[in-house]
């Protein structure tokens, strides 16, 4: 298990070596005796816990507090101090402080510094995986709202592609041809989405011809979206079938193709060969 990062904020030499010594097993300390260097430190590195001394000058256990809250509003905060009444301790509870411990080598609430380290910063992990997949659960829910909105634009597309069809002849019915594929297309991404969202395997892996899958690389490159290209697409003899997603295989051909078209600004050259 690797040693948790730790700043300790603590103005007495004798205290900070105590306090790192007693912490060595299971934390790695950087010590500041003063508001500048705590300061410093604290925006400088990242840690995993901050100790704090509620009594030391210029800076006092509220303000230090606050200084990490600023930097990082979740990161866990124990008071260390040589005494504190109940009512202080509250306070800094209210402040943001996660946990206090009195300091000094015979105090039995001493003795269970490291445990209080080790707790406070696994209690932390396990808040911010909570809040991980909260987060996760609404970027889902919207995700779905998302797909369903754009499934209603791409049924209107489809739909218009169905009525231009018959009043249009010759080059112009390929184009409506490579819309309505788009459309099959954007649809199958769609149905992806969805079924990642909802925590399920999606689409089932299907046997697709290498032939199948250049055909519909060439039907791109042939497309307008590929001006002042040349290509050739070759498969070899006796290329076998894939089992794959072939949409997610034809995705990541088509990026191939559309990077290569961007590199060549002015026109060139594309050969697609499978083998």
């Amino acid at each position: 298990m690797p040693l948790i990062k730790a700043l300790l904020l603590e103005d007495n030499s004798d205290d900070r070596m105590l306090i790192t010594r007693k912490l060595r097993s299971v934390a790695e300390v950087q010590a500041a005796s003063d508001k500048d260097e705590f300061q410093r430190l604290l925006n400088l590195h990242s840690f995993d816990i901050v100790l704090v001394d509620f009594s030391v000058p210029r800076l006092s256990g509220a303000d230090a507090i606050a200084l990490i809250k600023q930097t990082n509003p979740n990161l866990p905060v124990i008071i260390i101090t040589g005494s504190i009444s109940h009512r202080a301790a509250r306070a800094a509870c209210r402040l943001g402080a996660n946990d206090f411990v009195i300091k000094g080598p015979e105090d039995e609430e001493y003795e269970r510094l490291d445990l209080a380290v080790v707790n406070a910063v696994e209690a932390h992990k396990t808040r911010m995986a909570q809040l991980r997949d909260q987060r996760l659960e609404l970027l889902g829910d919207r995700t779905t709202g998302i797909c369903h909105d754009l499934r209603n634009i791409l049924g209107t597309v489809q739909l218009g592609c169905g009525i231009l069809r018959d009043r249009v002849d010759g080059d112009d019915k390929l184009i409506l041809d490579r819309m309505e594929d788009a459309v099959k297309r954007g649809e199958q991404l769609m149905a992806q989405v969805l079924a990642f969202a909802r925590g399920t395997n999606g689409q089932a892996f299907k046997d697709v011809t290498i032939e199948f899958l250049m055909g519909e690389i060439g039907q791109v490159l042939r497309g307008g979206t590929f001006p002042n290209i040349q290509h050739t697409i070759t498969v070899a003899p006796g290329a076998g079938k894939v089992s794959c997603d072939s949409n997610q295989l034809h995705q990541v051909l088509l990026n191939l193709l559309v990077n290569a078209r961007d590199a060549m600004p002015g026109g060139g050259r594309i050969d697609v060969t499978a083998q």
